[in-house]
């Protein structure tokens, strides 16, 4: 099993990898199987295509978001468990799917979509509030890159071009269209006009106006798929019901894929909130609401589609490499920079039992060594000291390296 590798100084930034680092990362058994759910997803939904039903029913059930199989792939953990980096992680792995290195996993997607993937910039929960929704970001972004696009020059000289371009211009003004009906005043019913009608299907139009957009976008931009990505959905307690119900309306699509990082448990009782705040005149058991809110979340995100990811328990028998980064350009290339190894064995005694090179040796051998407090390790447990949290574990690693070891 390769050893875990930790670079001093690069413990407060994301960790993006590739298909070529993935082979030794921590996560690897997360990217597996999360693009084990891509592939599957994108099988589906071609074969879908390719059955075309001759009595319509293709047509009427484009109008449903249970018509296409989940496209949700949802990164679950704590904070610091490195949910994020995971997740923006396989979105890279799906921006460089043509330089996939004999991946696997990476030929089998790369197989299905020769054009590749476009990627959208991370949506944060700081761009949600009454006003602007996941939705809304998504299609500004949209927009964004499409105007940048015919800025740039990318259909000068190109009839053809040319021609999607204007396409796409009209699609974005149906959809910008079916978006004002859908934010108007809710006082449908009362509306006897052409105006009252158009809002009465305005969330249908704006499904299926949205499926449009995205394959007239991706015709444009000469992509397969357009990957999503959404960060901590449920740090928005507000709203995250609400941007949980627009991605699951108007997000579940035959040719998007949602990428989520969120912790589950947050998520689950953000939803129970919900369902207790528009509850709360009825007389309905909490054992019912949590119920109610627990299936929401199956439905949202199915157990098939949850990446959990691993705790420090579940590597710390593997071997750990510390670097620091060189200042003679000596050492392992990483990220543009040289690094040395500092956690050599000691005097290079190879008579020494090197069983502390292990992660959760290591720390408290660490410990040790700058503080002189020994903490020991019981059969089958890890001592408390060594944090269960990827996060906090860096930081502490950091630390102890930068302390001055104690004189014997």
């Amino acid at each position: 099993m390769e050893p875990i590798n930790f670079y001093l100084g690069d413990e407060s930034r994301l960790v993006i990898e590739d298909f070529k680092s993935k082979k030794e990362s921590l996560f690897k058994d997360s990217y597996d199987k999360a693009l084990d759910v891509i592939y599957d997803f994108i099988q589906d939904s071609k074969k879908n295509k390719s059955e075309v039903d001759k009595d319509g029913a293709s047509v009427f059930f484009r109008q449903t978001a249970d018509s296409v199989k989940n496209n949700v792939v949802a990164f679950l953990g704590d904070r610091g468990t490195g949910k994020t980096s995971c997740m923006l992680s396989v979105a890279n792995m799906l921006r460089k799917i043509n330089s996939c290195e004999n991946d696997e996993r990476g030929e089998k997607i790369k197989s299905l979509c020769e054009k590749g993937f476009e990627i959208l910039e991370t949506i944060d929960p700081s761009f949600f509030d009454e006003k602007a929704n996941v939705l809304e970001v998504v299609l500004g972004r949209l927009f964004s890159n499409f105007r940048k696009k015919v800025d740039d020059g990318y259909t000068q000289g190109f009839k053809e071009k040319e021609r999607k371009k204007n396409e796409l211009f009209k699609t974005f003004q149906e959809v910008k269209e079916c978006l004002t009906h859908m934010n108007a005043d809710k006082c449908v019913c009362e509306e006897d006009t052409a105006e009252g009608l158009l809002k009465l299907t305005a969330s249908v139009d704006m499904r299926n106006s949205i499926e449009n957009l995205v394959e007239d976008y991706l015709e444009f931009v000469g992509r397969d798929y357009l990957v999503i990505s959404i960060d901590d959905i449920d740090m928005h307690t507000e709203h995250a019901y609400e941007m949980a119900e627009e991605i699951r309306k108007y997000l579940k699509q035959p040719k998007i894929i949602v990428l989520m990082a969120l912790k589950l448990e947050q998520l689950e009782q953000t939803i129970e909130f919900y369902f207790n705040k528009i509850m709360s005149e009825k007389i309905v058991p909490k054992s019912t609401i949590v119920d109610m809110a627990l299936k929401y979340v199956i439905k949202l995100i199915p157990e098939n589609n949850r990446i959990h990811l691993p705790s420090v328990s579940m590597f710390a028998d593997r071997e750990v490499n510390v670097y620091r980064k060189s200042e003679n350009g000596e050492g392992k290339k990483y990220k543009g920079y040289h690094w040395l190894l500092v956690n050599k064995n000691r005097d290079d005694d190879k008579s020494e039992d090197h069983s502390y090179q292990t992660l959760k040796y290591y720390v408290t051998s660490l410990i040790f060594r700058k503080t002189r407090y020994l903490f020991y390790h019981f059969q089958g447990k890890i001592s408390p000291i060594v944090p269960s949290n990827l996060r906090e574990l860096r930081f502490l690693i950091e630390m102890l390296n930068n302390m001055d070891i104690v004189d014997k």
